[in-house]
């Protein structure tokens, strides 16, 4: 039942009531660490199970994989500082750094992804996007305890060369390593004890932790690795704040220097002498409908919701244009009517966010199709029993989309997919989409995927209604605030001067 609250919950979630005071241990008149203010910190490092990327920000700054992206979506070598492609794109070879090291000085070697990706992939890890190395020889049997590690696709061919023979070509294997999800790290004991064990973690990236104390996590330049020399900012304090809320008054007090946020009801004049940087991000809301219920099993109701919901009105009015439309290839999926004594239950996580897009969509669809939609919000507790005894019409969600290629977005809707808990099923689609997967030439997967777009747009088991946007809150005494493509703040670069 995990898996559908993480899917649906928001990223941040405004709690109602008084802030209480974080003791301020950073802001002196003589301050050497720049501050970045979050709601919360993770339960572990592990964060196989992290379905929206909450918590990246510590991944892509302690960990490194073997390629990474740029600013601009580039793939760019991370500990493998090459590698090259072979027999018709099922065999890649990656070359390990010299210079690769833990942070106790000791090689990373080919060994150490090998040992990675073995215990990713544990029966006993809770991994919920482990389809995506399913495309790696032997991982899917691997995963369900049918064959040994060995017998993978994964293998070490000497110190310094790992080699990863796929089952079919896959255009985007490289775009799937480069997230933070797969940053090189040893998945033990001390990545689920972290906030006590951090001294004995095993750090691959470019910071280490130097010290927890309760809400204070601060962060040093890790001087073992490869690109040290280039890590500006030697020193990170991130700091618990509990809630948005807290988040947002611990700014305005100037208690933390920046944010990350998707907050649509404060402006961007937070405070004087600030600024907003605004990144897109892959971060998608939609509707889907709970087909064990009766009144949602007509396609035609469906398509009427879909085509009923005005997009670019609640981008410009609802979201302040910080989103944009999300819809199918086609601006409508047919049929129109109006409705007589239809009432649908809308459920979601409780927040202003998700409450003011409620309300629209309530809206619109009684102005459109007579419909009376009741609106229930619940904290995460009160979902899960929802959702567990199927007590909805409709849910509001997210779907995050972790790579470029739209087989992202199509194949969390397959039946058998962790994501698709609303029981959606259709054999044609699954096949379309597994053919996708298999298919290495990008123009006739791009046909696949529109045949499979066609079933959407003619069932319609979820309704794409928007992507929303990073917003960073930066006070003006900091400078070179970076995100890589997939909107993960880096930290190597930040700083009190415009140098």
């Amino acid at each position: 039942m995990k898996k559908y609250i993480a899917l649906i919950i928001c990223i941040f979630v405004l709690i109602s009531g008084c802030v209480e005071k974080k003791k301020d241990i950073h802001h002196l008149d003589n301050k050497d660490s720049i501050v970045y203010g979050v709601e919360t910190f993770p339960k572990d490092l592990i964060l196989l199970d992290d379905t929206i990327g909450e918590y990246n920000y510590l991944l892509v700054n302690l960990f490194e994989g073997l390629v990474k992206k740029d600013d601009e979506g580039n793939i760019v070598p991370g500990l493998a500082y090459k590698w090259d492609v072979e027999e018709n794109g099922t065999k890649y070879t990656f070359k390990i750094r010299n210079d690769a090291k833990w942070n106790n000085g000791e090689s990373i070697t080919a060994r150490d992804f090998v040992y990675f990706f073995s215990e990713t992939l544990n029966v006993g890890v809770n991994n919920v996007f482990d389809y995506h190395l399913f495309y790696i020889k032997g991982l899917e049997e691997y995963r369900k305890g049918d064959i040994n590690f060995l017998e993978t696709g994964v293998k070490e061919v000497d110190k310094n060369t790992l080699e990863i023979t796929l089952k079919y070509p896959c255009s985007y294997f490289l775009d799937i390593l480069s997230n933070p999800r797969y940053s090189l790290r040893k998945i033990n004991y001390t990545l689920k004890s972290w906030e006590k064990d951090y001294n004995y973690i095993a750090y691959s990236g470019p910071y280490i932790i130097k010290n927890v104390n309760k809400d204070i996590l601060e962060l040093e330049n890790n001087t073992q690795y490869w690109d040290s020399e280039n890590v500006k900012n030697e020193k990170m304090t991130i700091q618990n704040e509990g809630s948005e809320e807290g988040v947002l008054a611990a700014f305005a007090t100037s208690k933390v220097d920046f944010l990350k946020i998707y907050d649509l009801w404060n402006n961007e004049n937070i405070k004087d002498g600030s600024y907003v940087i605004e990144n897109d991000s892959y971060i998608g809301k939609a509707i889907a409908f709970n087909f064990k219920r009766d009144k949602v099993k007509d396609n035609k109701l469906r398509k009427d919701i879909y085509n009923s919901i005005d997009r670019n009105y609640i981008v410009k009015n609802i979201f302040k244009d910080r989103a944009s439309p999300w819809k199918y290839s086609k601006d409508r999926v047919g049929s129109s009517g109006k409705y007589k004594d239809l009432s649908l239950e809308l459920v979601y996580i409780k927040n202003k966010y998700n409450d003011e897009l409620a309300k629209e969509i309530k809206k619109q669809l009684k102005n459109e199709l007579n419909i009376n939609i009741l609106l229930k919000g619940y904290n995460e507790v009160e979902m899960k029993d929802v959702l567990e005894k199927d007590n909805y019409d409709m849910v509001l969600l997210e779907i995050i989309k972790e790579y470029k290629n739209p087989i992202s977005f199509y194949e969390k809707i397959c039946s058998n997919n962790y994501f698709n808990f609303y029981s959606y099923k259709n054999k044609n689609y699954d096949n379309i989409i597994l053919n996708a997967k298999k298919e290495g030439d990008t123009v006739e997967q791009d046909k696949l995927l529109n045949e499979g777009e066609k079933i959407l747009m003619e069932e319609v088991p979820v309704v794409p209604i928007l992507f929303v946007k990073n917003l960073i809150y930066a006070d003006n005494s900091i400078y070179n605030i970076f995100l890589n493509y997939n909107g993960d703040i880096l930290f190597n670069n930040i700083s009190f001067n415009d140098i």
